[in-house]
Order: C-alpha cells, then structure tokens, then sequence
C-alpha cells in the first residue's frame, strides 16, 4: 500500500497516549484535509500551537510547537517505518502511530519501509497557529 491507502489521519476525540493530557483535537482543527497526488499528501487546514507537552517528549524545545497525528494502516504492523523530514532528520520506529512535529510549512515528512517510499505528507498548504 502506497499514497493515500497507506495511512489515515488519527480519529479526532483520541487520546493520543495512554493517561495523556492530549487528544487529536488539541492538535488539529477540524477543516483537516489531504489532497493526494500519487505517493505525496498536500496537507491544509489548521495545526494548533501547543505548549508544554511533555509526554510528547522529554526534550523542552520538543515540547512545543505544531503537530499532525497520523496511523499507518494494518499492513505495516510490526515493519520498521523510518520517518525523514524535510532537513534530513529521519527516525526508524516499529509503530503505526505517529505524532510529527511540524517546524514549519516548507516541511515535508517522507515515509518508507525497507528503503521503499510509501508516501509523503507535504506541510506547505497548512496553517500554523500559535506562537510567533
């Protein structure tokens, strides 16, 4: 599965961890939409600004900013899915839950398993709320 069959936006209303302070909705508005074009997904619609999430992360300027939650689908259960970001910093997790860390909308997040592209999601047409 590539593109828009790979992965679906997290279901607003979740928690997005066990115990946590935060669900989806915290995070993103409700006009949340991906237009796709092939393997890459244009993301529009307003990323609130959070501060302060410190189950997000234990590194302080980690814990703010905007954030897009995403679950791959079923098929990539237990697979190694590494995560690259526009600037070049990846992450290989076995996981199908992911929260990004949007810096900005020149970001684009490309995934992919055992080397293979499956999709990107492309920041550009998105709305940052929040701080300046």
């Amino acid at each position: 599965m590539i593109g828009a069959d790979a992965m679906r936006v997290t279901a607003k209303g979740q928690p997005l961890c066990i115990g946590g302070s935060k669900s989806v909705s915290d995070l993103i508005g409700e006009d949340i939409n991906i237009e796709w074009d092939g393997e890459t997904g244009a993301v529009t619609g307003e990323l609130k600004h959070v501060e302060g999430w410190q189950e997000f992360s234990n590194v302080p300027e980690e814990q703010e900013g905007n954030f897009f939650p995403i679950t791959l689908d079923a098929s990539y259960t237990g697979k190694p899915i590494t995560v690259e970001r526009t600037e070049g910093k990846a992450k290989t997790v076995v996981d199908r839950n992911w929260i990004l860390r949007v810096p900005d909308t020149s970001t684009v997040f490309t995934f992919s398993v055992d080397g293979a592209a499956i999709f990107a999601l492309d920041f550009s047409g998105a709305t940052l709320t929040g701080a300046d």
